[in-house]
């Protein structure tokens, strides 16, 4: 499987930032993200962009939008299904009544959103709001984006931002989406980085010209610090202002820079075995993180620490079952992504 070396650091950094984001609010400890939440926007903006490279032709000729959701749906399901039942294990570890959890677990499975007041859609595993809304994404693309020219992209990306912004200003709060009284704003939250995303396909030959010479391992670097600069800005200005900028301006361009991104010699295969761990990471680290405060509670650091370890464990057993080559992946020097 052909990958860009750049493009998997970043995805595997953008989860593990999002892991360590959740241990410190859930098992406790010192956080260097606190707007760690801000790297799932930076996955749907690399959705977007994997996804209309890899399918759009596709699309054109004989992959019909029914064909292109299985192939997604295959993709995506088992890995979030087990960490959906991970999750329901740890409830019911942890003292939840069966019959809710039972009720939940089915619900999730079948994608089913639960819209209740400040709880979590899917509460087994509180990720899956994310996966709900790229398929969301992933069907309007199909659809209807697939169809638009380049410019029509580019409108789509400045009314999406002006809808994003009037919503983020009216909710007073940029992480919308996984919680029944902001479901609402998941919708413009998702469109906005998934059309960067589709946007930076259509526009490719004419961004070529913008688009210095890049180090990937500089761009590894300076995801975590525009990360971590942003908690500092929130002192000065309204937190959803902040984060508007970020994900409007900023994460555009490090994922414009990652596209054409020469990753050093030394991290081709651990930007490749970090790409293929990202989602896996992403599905299981928080039932990982409910059986460590179940087993270990108030164990401070090094409960902390033994989640992350868990976490990626558990990570990196899943990436070797999707993709048993994950070990030795060799990383190609091409234009072409692993969707």
């Amino acid at each position: 499987m052909q990958r860009v070396g750049s493009l998997d650091g970043l995805r595997g950094l953008a989860a593990i930032i999002v892991l360590l984001h959740h241990a410190a609010i859930q098992v406790g400890g010192f956080s260097l993200f606190a707007s760690g939440y801000l790297a799932v926007d930076f996955f749907f903006m690399l959705s977007g962009y994997v996804v209309a490279r890899a399918y759009e032709r596709k699309l054109a000729g004989d992959l019909t939008p029914a064909g292109f959701m299985t192939l997604r749906i295959k993709r995506l399901y088992p890995v979030m299904a087990i960490g959906i039942i991970a999750g329901a294990a740890v409830a019911l570890a942890s003292g939840a009544a069966g019959g809710a959890v039972a009720w939940r677990l089915a619900a999730q499975l079948a994608f089913v959103p639960i819209i209740a007041g400040s709880a979590g859609l899917f509460i087994l595993n509180g990720v899956q709001w994310s996966l709900f809304f790229e398929l969301v994404a992933n069907v309007v693309h199909a659809l209807w984006l697939r169809r638009l020219s380049g410019r029509a992209m580019i409108a789509m990306v400045i009314g999406g931002l002006a809808v994003l912004a009037w919503t983020a200003s009216r909710f007073q709060w940029f992480g919308l989406g996984d919680r029944g009284d902001n479901f609402v704003g998941g919708f413009p939250r998702v469109m906005f980085s998934y059309c960067v995303g589709v946007a930076m396909v259509r526009l490719g030959p004419a961004l070529e010209r913008w688009r210095p010479a890049m180090s990937g391992a500089l761009l590894l670097v300076a995801l975590p610090v525009v990360l971590m600069l942003a908690d500092v800005a929130k002192g000065t200005m309204p937190d959803w202002q902040v984060d508007l900028a970020v994900v409007a301006l900023v994460l555009p361009i490090v994922l414009h820079l990652g596209i054409g991104a020469t990753i050093e010699p030394g991290l081709e295969r651990w930007s490749a075995v970090m790409g293929s761990m990202s989602y896996p990471l992403y599905a299981a680290h928080l039932p990982a993180l409910g059986l460590v405060i179940l087993l270990a509670p108030g164990f401070g650091f090094g409960a902390f620490v033994a989640a992350c370890m868990l976490a990626l464990g558990c990570a990196y057993g899943l990436a070797l079952w999707l993709e048993p080559g994950a070990r030795t992946v060799r990383v190609e020097r091409s234009n072409a992504v692993a969707a």
